[in-house]
């Protein structure tokens, strides 16, 4: 059996578990102990500046995404092909000037652990130890990239390292800021430090990267190499365009209509497969996914002719699944 690090060793043995219930705070006090208590054993007792630095490569597609010029370390474990259990990634995202105005931390746990990440746990904090985010944080309107707070039927919204992230958490209702009436979430309000935030948050959606370029949005599976072509070279020669598609009636562009359908079609807490023209669904993280995803179309399973977008046929494990999807 492999060595783990200090670290590893002593936080995995207390990692919270998966939440799956809605609370009225994002974290359990239990919880927020928990991370604050990671926090200092990796810059007091441990101080992972110390640690091996590397060139980035681990980023995880389930974290906050690294800033350009971020600094990343690894303990012993992290130092191991394909990053078994008990490896530890820790991201300090810098500002411009060079200071580190962010920290993720990445634990690797044990297998099962949770589906939705790969197994990881991670927790996004300020430069100053404030816990802002963790993967199992049950703030019902998160998305990836992306912090949301509700005040008084109100959802403030935030990238991971908009600088206005701090000042909103030190002291409140930013004295500049954006108000969209109604665009949120069952109606809600948002209010945000600036448009681009409300529009990039509007349209973004788990396991996609969005991109809004002159009224536009072009979509892109995460990690892909075509997001990886558009970043480093602009507009993709080839690419498909659907007018008025998108949210808010924008014209969507994506590498190719797979993309641009498994966005249309994804939900918070669903996994879709278009199949032959028909919509598979299934709760993110089941056992079912998991079934068809080894080996392909389940011996048990409901069809709903015509009920889906746009007329689709939707196929699914069970009713129940379905229902939920489909309202």
């Amino acid at each position: 059996m492999k060595r783990m690090s200090v670290v590893s060793a002593v936080f995995l043995l207390s990692l919270p578990a998966v939440l799956l219930a809605e609370a009225s705070e994002p974290r359990s006090a239990a919880h927020q102990s928990y991370a604050q208590t990671l926090w200092n054993h990796l810059t007091k007792a441990t101080d992972y500046t110390k640690w091996m630095q590397t060139d980035g490569s681990e980023e995880l597609p389930h974290t906050p995404r690294r800033t350009a010029d971020a600094v990343t370390y690894v303990n012993r474990n992290a130092q191991q092909p394909d990053l078994p259990e008990g490896s530890v990634v820790v991201t300090a995202h810098q500002g411009d000037s060079g200071e580190t105005r962010a920290v993720t931390v990445a634990m690797r746990c044990h297998e099962g652990y949770d589906r939705r990440t790969d197994d990881w746990y991670w927790a996004f904090f300020l430069a100053d130890g404030t816990v802002v985010q963790t993967s199992v944080d049950t703030s019902r309107h998160n998305k990836p990239g992306f912090v949301t707070f509700e005040e008084d039927g109100r959802l403030w919204v935030f990238t991971h390292h908009s600088p206005e992230l701090a000042d909103y958490l030190a002291g409140g209702e930013l004295a500049k800021h954006v108000i969209r009436p109604g665009a949120g979430p069952a109606g809600m309000t948002i209010k945000g430090p600036d448009a681009e935030t409300i529009d990039a948050y509007l349209v973004a959606k788990a396991g996609f990267v969005t991109k809004v370029v002159d009224g536009r949005l072009w979509v892109f599976r995460e990690g892909s190499e075509t997001l990886k072509e558009f970043e480093e070279g602009g507009e993709l020669a080839k690419h498909v365009i659907r007018p008025g598609a998108g949210p808010a009636g924008m014209t969507i562009k994506g590498p190719d209509a797979e993309t641009i359908d498994a966005y249309l079609l994804g939900k918070p807490g669903f996994v879709t497969k278009l199949v032959d023209g028909r919509l598979w669904v299934f709760r993110e993280g089941s056992k079912t996914l998991k079934e068809f995803e080894e080996g392909g179309e389940l011996a048990k399973h409901v069809i709903r002719p015509g009920a889906g977008p746009a007329g689709m046929t939707v196929k699914g494990p069970d009713a129940e699944t379905i229902d939920a999807y489909l309202n």
